[in-house]
């Protein structure tokens, strides 16, 4: 259960970081834009990591 909702906190980063990146490219912000595409990967490795399990 704590792992599904560890997944389900990380696809709330993730829709987040989507948004993000979308603010940034309508604003021309190239820092921004950066920002968030690092923010989106990491969030899918983490989340790859907690469903790939030990």
């Amino acid at each position: 259960m704590r792992r599904k909702s560890e997944v389900i906190g990380l696809l709330g980063f993730t829709v987040s970081g989507f948004f993000f990146i979308a603010s940034a490219i309508q604003n021309g912000d190239i820092l921004a834009l950066a920002g968030s595409g690092l923010w989106v990967l990491s969030c899918l490795v983490w989340i790859g990591a907690l469903m790939g399990g030990d």
